[in-house]
């Protein structure tokens, strides 16, 4: 084969290989970039290369494993007809509107506003001590939650999915770590905590809530949140979530339902004027 012939070649199959390479990155830059106005039914929709879990995951680990509510059942019974002790006088405190986290941004819910108002803070206190049935858990999560920004149904959901709110709860896992506590805080990702501080309430809630407001933080959803407080950034985040962990977070969201639910009918009720408006100065039922 004459010099010139190799030569033709040579440039004919490097132009193709080029072609080959251009056309090749412009198919993944196209399908790697999220489209415009990528919303669908309130729920954030993710690049196709950004690894986390969805909301079709999660609802279809809810329909595989029906969510544990035995306890909410047990304790609000208490909470339809009883006594709240409270009294006219209160200060006016916005509690209209919903909360939505399809995407995660730092809290400013009904509760919380509640909570930190001194005139309305005792009721909010109450319902969540018949839910869990001990007013020290139920202030330990409220501060706690409180002071990290979470919405306290969320906290009290991620509480009892973790432990149904036993403060002695443990758990042992495959790699020998040791989960603890009312949040489960994991003996290798608190090294430092002695076993009495596992065990505490406040000092359990006080870091389930920091890290769970880091995970929300580093999160486009609320959802990827939970999954890596559940089975760390590094899975979640590589695409590994495995399936336990939407189980997990499926319960989490079916019982914050139910307690947004219940502190609804059975709280903001009372500040009802008949038409949906906040009275303002006393609770509608009394």
């Amino acid at each position: 084969m004459s010099s010139e012939k190799s030569n033709l070649l040579k440039m004919a199959a490097g132009t193709i290989a080029t072609t080959f390479f251009f056309v090749a990155m412009g198919l993944f830059v196209s399908f790697c970039l999220p489209e415009e106005g990528g919303d669908v039914a309130g729920w954030e929709v993710q690049s196709a290369c950004e690894p986390s879990v969805s909301e079709d995951d999660v609802l279809a680990a809810a329909g595989q494993e029906e969510p544990e509510d035995d306890a909410i059942e047990l304790h609000l019974d208490a909470v339809k007809g009883g006594d709240l002790g409270l009294v006219p006088g209160a200060s006016e405190t916005n509690v209209g509107g919903g909360m939505d986290f399809a995407s995660y941004e730092p809290v400013d819910d009904t509760e919380l506003s509640l909570y930190r108002n001194q005139d309305t803070k005792s009721y909010v206190e109450w319902f969540y001590t018949q839910v869990t049935g001990s007013r020290e858990i139920a202030l330990a999560v409220l501060d706690a939650a409180s002071q990290f920004n979470v919405s306290p149904s969320l906290a009290f959901a991620l509480a009892y999915t973790e432990s149904k709110y036993k403060p002695d709860a443990t758990h042992t896992n495959v790699n020998g770590s040791i989960d603890r506590g009312l949040f489960q805080l994991n003996s290798y990702s608190f090294p430092n905590l002695t076993e009495e501080q596992f065990f505490d309430a406040e000092t359990s809630a006080y870091y389930g809530m920091s890290h769970l407001s880091y995970c929300l933080e580093v999160s486009s959803t609320q959802i990827a949140g939970l999954a890596k407080y559940n089975a760390g950034r590094g899975k979640v985040e590589g695409d590994r979530t495995p399936q336990s962990t939407l189980n997990y977070i499926a319960k989490i969201l079916d019982y914050q339902k139910k307690l947004d639910s219940n502190f609804s009918t059975e709280i903001l009720a009372f500040y009802s004027d008949g038409n949906g408006l906040s009275t303002g100065r006393y609770l509608a039922k009394y």
